[in-house]
């Protein structure tokens, strides 16, 4: 039986017990480690063209349940619960800034936070 999917409460054996990578993962949410990381890689990026665009998750069985802790990034949409993930990346694809939302969240809503403090000639979105 081929899997090709790994979940929260079952990874495998090599990343150690759920608890612990869920704990680490989200520690680093919280301690802007996840928004320092994409800083530096977007930095000193001559951004002519910005792109815009968004990507619905469903969401697994295993966080139908999670808490609400913060923004609610789970929403109930046509395909079930899902989550979104919009995005603005360069020109090259590299990533500039994410925000999770809520599945049935429209795109624009999220397009003035992506943008903020980014001076491109150029703003491609669907």
């Amino acid at each position: 039986n081929c899997r090709n999917e790994v979940t929260w409460l079952d990874p495998l054996p090599a990343f150690g017990n759920w608890y612990s990578i869920y704990t680490r993962y989200s520690g680093w949410g919280k301690k802007g480690v996840w928004k320092s990381l994409l800083e530096q890689v977007s930095d000193d990026i001559d951004l002519q063209q910005l792109l815009l665009d968004s990507t619905i998750i469903p969401v697994h069985q295993h966080g139908a349940g999670a808490k609400k802790e913060g923004p609610p990034a789970i929403g109930r949409s046509p395909g079930g619960l899902t989550t979104k993930i919009d995005s603005a990346v360069d020109a090259l694809g590299n990533p500039l800034g994410s925000i999770l939302t809520a599945g049935q969240d429209s795109d624009i809503i999220q397009a003035p936070t992506l943008i903020e403090g980014l001076d491109p000639d150029m703003v491609i979105a669907d």
